[in-house]
């Protein structure tokens, strides 16, 4: 059985098909999205994806990986860890900016000036 990678959605249905003695590959999203815009599919509906999560695993044998949970709980962990990279550094630059509004003889945006210890 093929599914796409839809973050915690999918790997609960991995978890539940393998318990029931199913095979598992997880079709990787942002490939099997390509996939389909160079297949020219327009059409979006559950029986279009299942034709296409089909076609992909035969042609794109590389790009889906046997479902392991532990790997897939890794996963999710790295996107939330970079998840997180990206929310500290949007959220810095956003307090860089406005104590440079507030206290404008200080220079906050300088490289060498680590206000926040990051």
């Amino acid at each position: 059985m093929v599914i796409e990678q839809t973050g915690a959605y999918g790997l609960r249905w991995g978890q539940v098909l393998e318990d029931l003695g199913a095979k598992v590959y997880i079709a990787d999203g942002k490939d099997f999205k390509n996939f389909k815009l160079y297949q020219a599919v327009k059409k979006k509906d559950d029986y279009t994806d299942a034709y296409y999560l089909r076609l992909f695993f035969f042609e794109r044998p590389k790009r889906v990986w046997r479902f392991n949970e532990e790997l897939a709980h890794l996963r999710a962990l790295i996107r939330q860890h970079m998840r997180n990279e990206k929310d500290i550094t949007k959220h810095a630059n956003r307090l860089s900016q406005y104590l440079a509004v507030i206290f404008p003889t200080k220079n906050y945006c300088d490289e060498d000036v680590n206000f926040l210890g990051l």
